[in-house]
């Protein structure tokens, strides 16, 4: 398999012989530069265990960044992302009047759901309708009075 983007390429393969033979069809065709053991690629960290068949992704720099911009550099670690007792419904008197920021958010913890932490895909896909403004957390209504999907 050979990974394009931009001027970046990535050969994988079951075997190093196939990694080999992969690399060398585009020294073939293209000025190409081996930069060794994958350790990054677009930005995300890879750690690969052969003996353990494991592949490992993360993105620290994106994580970092994304807590920067929503002022949450301080914010204490947590096993699990969001508590799956308490069910936040909203306050239907008070929309969120911007609710790009909201949705910046959403959207960034989608991201990094999808590439490197699936832990994070239900918090951030349990808004209940709230990124499209449709109202605030309430936290005073009772647990479970909401269904978890998005309302329409």
């Amino acid at each position: 398999m050979i990974l394009v983007h931009v001027d970046d390429t990535l050969t994988a393969a079951d075997t190093l012989k196939g990694v080999n033979a992969g690399k060398d069809v585009l020294s073939s065709k293209y000025k190409v530069r081996d930069m060794g053991k994958l350790r990054d690629f677009l930005g995300l960290n890879v750690m690969h265990d052969r003996s353990h068949k494991t592949l490992f992704l993360s993105a620290p720099g994106f994580t970092y960044a994304l807590l920067e911009m929503f002022g949450m550099s301080m914010a204490n670690q947590t096993k699990v992302p969001m508590s799956v007792g308490p069910v936040l419904g909203r306050n239907e008197s008070e929309t969120l009047a911007d609710k790009t920021v909201y949705t910046e958010l959403i959207g960034s913890l989608l991201y990094l759901a999808t590439t490197t932490h699936s832990d994070l895909a239900y918090a951030a896909g349990g808004d209940g309708g709230m990124a499209e403004g449709r109202g605030r957390p309430n936290p005073a209504e009772p647990a479970g009075s909401r269904s978890h999907g998005r309302q329409r």
